[in-house]
């Protein structure tokens, strides 16, 4: 799973906050943009996954798609995309050189109890 990483490290920010302030995570807010390269369905499942066994367990896990600009750099046809394959070509010329920007994975809130 390509996600496991990212969950992990959503996880590992989480309890560190929660730690620092002393509480219990309630929810998690996340921005998602098409150079995360997973979609938020594996994001999910692997913050599932990432979270048994903490105290994180059962934290909602709340991700906003967020919009990013994929641009061919063979043709030059660009889009805007919330999401991108994990081998995405461009729909004009079919090229894979294609440059990604967006947001990645950023944690937008922590919301405690």
């Amino acid at each position: 799973m390509h996600g496991m990483p990212a969950a992990k490290e959503i996880v590992e920010a989480a309890q560190g906050a929660a730690e620092k302030e002393g509480r219990t995570v309630k929810s998690i807010e996340v921005e998602m943009g098409p150079d995360a390269a997973i979609n938020s369905e594996e994001l999910e499942l692997c913050f599932d996954v990432a979270s048994q066994d903490t105290a994180l367990e059962g934290t909602e896990l709340n991700i906003t798609l967020k919009p990013g600009l994929v641009e061919c750099l063979d043709c030059g046809k660009s889009e805007e995309k919330t999401r991108v394959d994990h081998l995405p070509s461009c729909p004009a010329c079919y090229s894979t050189n294609l440059k990604i920007n967006g947001v990645g994975i950023v944690i937008k809130d922590i919301v405690f109890e």
